[in-house]
């Protein structure tokens, strides 16, 4: 993602939201600053208000390609799966790699979206639905080194 744009969804879309605290909190600037996100944040962000976020600065096929994105972490992050599931998500992933290689340059991002991509639903199939609060301990962890 530019700079700018960047800069435009913390200064302008991000800020805007009203949302309670804790769930967007008016300090945080997760995309000129990412680190500022706990886990918490980010499934915030997918779950409640990342395609309302993304339609202030994206539209047409890449705000498509990003929505369809969220959506896919919406599936693997579900409390609950159903036979057959991980290979919905597996030709999921597949057809949105394409997608996003078209409307989004190959960055150090694309490793992240890799794993993300066809990593995450082997894992559900070795050990069941993902829970969000797995990488919280970690977070408090690393935040007191």
């Amino acid at each position: 993602m530019p700079e700018s744009t960047a800069t435009k969804l913390d200064e302008e879309a991000f800020q805007r939201i009203m949302a309670p605290s804790g769930v967007a909190p008016r300090t945080k600037r997760p995309f000129t600053v990412p680190s500022q996100m706990t886990t918490h944040h980010w499934l915030n962000f997918i779950k409640v208000y990342g395609k309302y976020l993304l339609q202030q600065v994206y539209d047409g096929e890449p705000l498509r390609v990003l929505c369809e994105l969220l959506d896919f972490v919406k599936r693997c992050i579900r409390s609950e799966l159903v036979a057959g599931a991980t290979d919905v998500l597996v030709k999921r992933a597949e057809r949105f790699a394409k997608d996003f290689d078209q409307y989004f340059p190959a960055c150090e991002q694309s490793i992240v979206l890799h794993c993300l991509l066809f990593h995450i639903p082997s894992t559900l199939d070795y050990w069941g639905p993902a829970r969000g609060y797995w990488c919280f301990p970690y977070e408090r962890y690393a935040r007191t080194c």
